[in-house]
């Protein structure tokens, strides 16, 4: 938009206001790079599309399911995995190491120890006897000192043979002298139960049939004893029986001092086999390692566990292995298939959407935002039933068996209502067959869930075509969720998951069909419609119908301040609002952009004609150039007054397009005739509109709806014949002018605007009948009527 001019008198801008013009104008290029630029936008959509389908069509896990677990479902492998079976492995592995046998430890010494260590005592105890009774026959022992010198005697004699023989016992063999033959008499004895091999009392070889022996003496020899019980090897218990046998048949020993004897072997006697607990369990391990791992090969569909049985230690191995393998295997074939799809979609609405313009919105991409919408919305619909499944795992929901089904909740109708409003039902049904193809893909594939989307969309452009206030979203998304129960229960009846589960469990799909109408569609309409009108700049007749309202602050000022501006402008809003129609243009735009087109007089209200009071005239004071300046800053300030309020950018661009570059007629005569040709000259530059010329055909049946507006009022007698040679008139003038040279109207609606114009002016100046009685012929008065412009004058002078 061209700048309005200015005068000399304004104070140069700030630096701050520089500096925030400059970032204003970056942030207005990088808003128009992103709104205008078709290829970044297709790549952002590939981007987001494809990685939704590529996540989506990873071949996922089963879910995690504890033992003792029941599924719902039938679980199937999803691709084919070799696992371990650790359950039947450790079986394997517990097989081998119970057939280790346990490992006892043998001193195949400890019998010539025993007997030397005997032997010695023997001697010791000996040699101490004989000296004791030396003693007492040489009187070095008082009589009074020998039992203290005797009991000194037995307790060394005692600990000699370990402190565990009776004092019963040692004064039986210290009174034999602990003689040599009696050694050697217990020496056999001993030696001959201390050579078999004696465990500890207790020991019951682990309950193995065969243990396996190592003599601790020599390295490397060991063997396997079959049946121990049978054998040579005893427990401590058995031995110390065993001596009193042999003590019996020992010629040596005295019968007298049998029992010494016996006492005095069994407690020499020493465990000759331990077990040994580590070196078991070492060789266990081993032979546990040495099983190879047990491999389960499972093919892709093979079923892992049917829907009612209970999750056991197997299948739970088999979850956990798929789990803990890969977290999905993408499909690249198919990935691969659903890119070139995703190209071919985009090249076909980029070629037919480049053909379309929406000529009330130039600068609109449409391309750019049906990608946008349609990327937001798969996107939306992704994370929704995402989220809906992992609500529904943690319960036993039959959707499970079909993840498709969880889409139900996308608000798919949404988006076609969006584009109805943002656009028009033309473009909103390109968006749905874009879409739906698109959510068919995203649901598994599935034709009927591309036929659900498809109505559900038809529905939603149906319901935005007829809203006319954001508060009746609410009726619109009734009618939406109303119409996709039975169009989610056809998709339901048609699909085999419908044969394997009752008419119960349909419920959970028909609520989220009628959810994703009422309220999803509501909250979502309602939230992203301004920031899609915002960036992209788009008008919608929503918006539209809520600046129609005569309640608007400034229209309300307007009424009050300047009456006759008020009138004008919806005088002109009746013309151009039929007119527009009459071409098929956006007569409501007309009607909304006559009502706000001259708010920039409201700061200069008594200079204009419709709002003067006969005979005050302030430009009767006025030179004619700067009664000019005045007239043409409503233009400038009509657009500041305009951005203060909010109003958008395509009404306030009519402000200085209704004028266009037209010359500002009244007081450039006036000037001519004050003029000295040969002292002055006339800059015709100070007296024309500034511009631009209008860009659109509302633009231009505004233009001439003003000067029709304008000039019918000074009509005399505003006949039929004299009207339609005013329309004819203004028209004519309009495009010899070149006003039309930058918009779109063709000849043909030129006629059919004339027509059109004619016909509105007919009902405002239909006749009456007269009241009986009375004159309104007279003069008022309070003064004679105001004078008309010169005729035929496109409008009323200084407007």
């Amino acid at each position: 938009m061209p700048p309005t001019q200015t005068n000399g008198s304004e104070p140069p801008p700030s630096r701050m206001e520089l500096r925030a013009r400059l970032r204003e104008g970056r942030a207005q290029r990088a808003a128009d790079f992103l709104r205008e630029n078709p290829w970044f936008w297709a790549a952002v959509f590939l981007a987001v599309v494809f990685g939704i389908y590529a996540q989506r069509y990873q071949v996922q896990p089963p879910p995690d399911l504890p033992v003792g677990a029941v599924t719902t479902r039938d679980l199937r492998a999803p691709f084919d995995l070799q696992i371990v079976d650790a359950v039947a492995t450790e079986q394997k592995r517990e097989e081998a190491r119970a057939k280790v046998p346990p490992v006892y430890d043998w001193d195949s010494g400890r019998s010539a120890a025993a007997t030397a260590h005997l032997r010695e005592a023997f001697a010791t105890a000996r040699t101490e006897a004989g000296e004791f009774r030396e003693k007492l026959r040489s009187g070095e022992v008082q009589a009074g000192a020998r039992h203290e010198e005797e009991e000194r005697l037995l307790g060394r004699i005692s600990e000699m043979f370990g402190g565990s023989l009776s004092r019963f016992t040692i004064k039986q063999l210290l009174a034999e002298g602990f003689s040599e033959n009696l050694q050697e008499a217990v020496a056999s004895v001993l030696t001959e139960v201390q050579k078999r091999k004696i465990v500890s009392t207790g020991d019951s070889f682990q309950g193995a049939s065969v243990i396996r022996i190592r003599d601790i003496r020599r390295t490397g020899f060991e063997w396997d004893q079959k049946d121990p019980l049978a054998a040579d090897v005893v427990n401590l218990q058995q031995a110390r029986r065993l001596v009193g046998s042999m003590v019996e048949q020992e010629p040596g020993v005295p019968p007298a001092l049998r029992g010494a004897v016996e006492e005095l072997v069994r407690s020499q006697l020493q465990p000759s086999l331990t077990y040994s607990s580590n070196e078991t369990n070492l060789r266990k391990e081993r032979a546990g390692a040495q099983v190879e791992p047990l491999v389960i090969f499972l093919r892709k569909g093979q079923v892992l566990l049917k829907a009612g049985e209970m999750v056991d230690a197997a299948a739970s191995q088999k979850i956990a292995a798929y789990r803990q393998s890969k977290k999905g295997v993408v499909n690249l074939p198919l990935l691969g298939a659903l890119l070139a799809f995703l190209l071919l979609l985009l090249a076909f609405t980029f070629m037919y959407l480049k053909t379309y313009r929406k000529e009330n919105c130039p600068d609109l991409s449409l391309f750019v935002l049906t990608l946008v919408l349609a990327m937001v919305f798969v996107a939306l619909s992704h994370v929704l039933g995402l989220l809906v499944r992992l609500l529904a795992e943690g319960g036993k929901s039959a959707l499970l068996d079909r993840p498709a089904f969880f889409l139900f909740v996308a608000p798919v109708a949404a988006g076609s209502m969006l584009m109805t409003l943002l656009v028009n039902r033309h473009i909103a049904v390109v968006y749905t067959l874009l879409f739906s193809v698109l959510f068919g893909v995203l649901a598994d594939f599935s034709f009927g869930m591309l036929l659900y989307a498809l109505l559900s969309c038809c529905t939603g452009i149906y319901a935005g075509a007829k809203l006319r206030q954001r508060t009746a979203q609410w009726k619109g998304a009734l009618l939406i969720g109303a119409v996709n129960v039975p169009l989610a229960l056809g998709v339901l009846l048609t699909d085999p998951w419908w044969a394997d589960h009752p008419l119960r469990d349909v419920g959970l799909p028909l609520g989220l069909a009628f959810l994703s109408g009422l309220p999803l569609t509501v909250m979502l309409v309602s939230a992203l419609l301004p920031p899609f009108e915002s960036f992209f700049r788009i008008l919608t007749d929503v918006r539209l119908l809520e600046l129609s309202s005569l309640n608007h602050p400034l229209l309300k000022q307007l009424a009050l301040e300047a009456p006759g501006t008020y009138n004008h402008s919806l005088m002109m809003a009746a013309l151009s609002e039929a007119a527009a129609n009459a071409i098929g243009a956006n007569g409501l735009f007309c009607r909304v952009a006559c009502y706000y087109h001259d708010i920039g007089k409201l700061l200069n209200v008594p200079y204009f004609v419709e709002n003067q009071a006969p005979p005050h005239n302030p430009h009767d004071r006025l030179a004619p150039r700067m009664s000019s300046l005045i007239v043409a800053a409503h233009i400038k300030d009509g657009l500041g007054l305009g951005r203060q309020h909010g109003l958008p950018e395509a009404v306030l661009d009519i402000i200085p397009q209704h004028h266009g570059t037209r010359r500002i007629g009244y007081f450039f005569d006036k000037a001519l005739t004050m003029l000295d040709p040969e002292k002055d000259t006339i800059n015709e530059a100070d007296f024309r509109y500034p511009g631009p010329k209008p860009q659109t055909r509302e633009a231009a049946i505004i233009m001439m709806a003003d000067g029709i507006e304008a000039g019918s009022r000074v009509l005399k007698e505003p006949t039929h014949h004299r009207l339609k040679a005013l329309v004819q008139e203004i028209v004519k003038r309009v495009q010899e002018e070149g006003q039309l040279e930058e918009c779109d109207l063709t000849f043909r609606d030129l006629a059919v605007l004339q027509d059109a114009f004619l016909k509105t002016l007919m009902g405002i100046f239909s006749r009456r009948i007269s009241y009986p009685g009375f004159s309104f012929d007279k003069e008022k008065a309070d003064g004679p009527p105001r004078s008309p412009a010169p005729q035929p004058a496109p409008k009323a002078p200084a407007s």
